[in-house]
C-alpha cells in the first residue's frame, strides 16, 4: 500500500510538472513566433507590439481541468500513505 502512494504522489507530481512546463513553453514560442512576424510600420513601435503580445498571450491561459486528474491522484498517494502509517501505528502498539 505504501509503494501505491509513492507511485501516486509521483506520477501526479511529475504530470502537474509536464503540464506546467508545456504551457510556459508553448506561450514562449507563440510570442516568439508573433514577434518575428510583426510587420516595421510608423504608427506604433515594435516595443509596444512585443509587449502587447506578450501580454496576450500569458493572459490567455489554458483551463486548468487537465490537472485534476494527477492532483486526484496525489491526494489519493497521501491518503494511502496515511493509512499505512496508521496502520503500523496501530499494529506497533498491539504487539
Amino acid at each position: 500500500m505504501r509503494k501505491l502512494g509513492y507511485i501516486l504522489l509521483i506520477i501526479g507530481f511529475l504530470a502537474v510538472m509536464h503540464l506546467a512546463s508545456s504551457r510556459i513553453s508553448h506561450a514562449l514560442w507563440v510570442a516568439r513566433e508573433q514577434r518575428e512576424a510583426l510587420p516595421q510600420q510608423d504608427a506604433f513601435t515594435r516595443k509596444e507590439v512585443e509587449d502587447a503580445i506578450a501580454k496576450a498571450t500569458l493572459a490567455s491561459r489554458q483551463s486548468g481541468a487537465a490537472a485534476v486528474l494527477p492532483g486526484f491522484l496525489m491526494v489519493c498517494g497521501a491518503i494511502l500513505l496515511d493509512r499505512a502509517k496508521a496502520h503500523r501505528k496501530a499494529n506497533e502498539n498491539t504487539a
